[in-house]
């Protein structure tokens, strides 16, 4: 049986989490617009006008974030969750591959080149690590296999007793 303080916990932390999505999903569109204000702005300083073909990548992952985040503001069972952020890794995916392919950046041969081609590189490797990680999480949550009938997951994946 649920009492009151795990009801009042519950409806607070949801609350809480819609406000972040919606938080998150503004910050998604000013950084969107910062994004193609740089090359106006001249700054960074190291940022080649090749960054005008990265661009486009750019803009789909951030707006896709922004739909993302704002549809989990209205809507976030557990398996809409999982799938939505698959997406935004695939799109991440490209985001860095395309990264590593144009290379808008100008270090003028200093080490630094080679230091951030590694930091793409591994957030390659950390991409597809969490997308697959994503997917089990996807394929657990939905076989339902990982909790009893009868019962549902709280915030820390362990199960509580249905309401009846």
């Amino acid at each position: 049986m649920v009492d009151d303080r795990t009801r009042w916990r519950g409806s607070r932390r949801r609350g809480s989490t819609r406000a972040g999505y919606i938080v998150a999903a503004a910050v998604d569109l000013v950084v969107l617009w910062i994004m193609n204000q740089l090359l106006g702005w001249g700054w960074p300083p190291f940022l080649t006008s090749s960054f005008q073909d990265l661009l486009p990548f750019i803009d789909v992952s951030l707006v896709a974030s922004a739909v993302v985040n704002l549809s989990w503001a209205w809507r976030d069972p557990e398996w809409f969750h999982h799938l939505a952020q698959i997406g935004l890794n695939l799109i991440g995916l490209v985001v860095a591959v395309k990264t590593w392919q144009i290379f808008p950046f100008d270090f003028s041969g200093s080490g630094w080149e080679t230091v951030t081609r590694m930091l793409i590189a591994l957030a390659v490797g950390v991409i597809v690590v969490a997308t697959v990680v994503e997917v089990v999480k996807l394929i657990i949550d939905g076989s339902g296999g990982s909790h009893p009938p009868g019962r549902r997951r709280d915030a820390t994946g362990a199960g509580s007793a249905s309401p009846a």
